[in-house]
């Protein structure tokens, strides 16, 4: 499915959802709707009169497979951060 036809697909009975991931005030929201073919699209609820962002199934899966690598990533080296700090806390000789 091309990006023009993807856009051009009336949406306006989508059910959206609110990411588990946004602020509890509601001051920063994101919604996700899935449509068929796996496109998906994503609206902030905070201004709705904006349009949303829609995806084809491709970028979609593109989007979130580098998203999953890049938040391991970060949790490695938060890991890895920890560690080093915990080890010169506990080295006896203060290297």
């Amino acid at each position: 499915m091309s990006k023009t036809e993807l856009y051009a697909r009336d949406i306006s009975g989508a059910v959206w959802r609110k990411s588990g991931r946004s602020d509890m005030n509601e001051n920063e929201c994101v919604e996700v709707t899935f449509l068929d073919d796996g496109a998906v699209a994503l609206r902030d609820s905070t201004s709705r009169s904006r349009p949303e962002l829609r995806f084809t199934s491709r970028e979609w899966s593109t989007f979130t497979a580098g998203s999953t690598r890049w938040i391991r990533q970060l949790n490695r080296s938060v890991s890895v951060g920890r560690l080093m700090t915990r080890t010169k806390k506990h080295d006896p000789a203060g290297a």
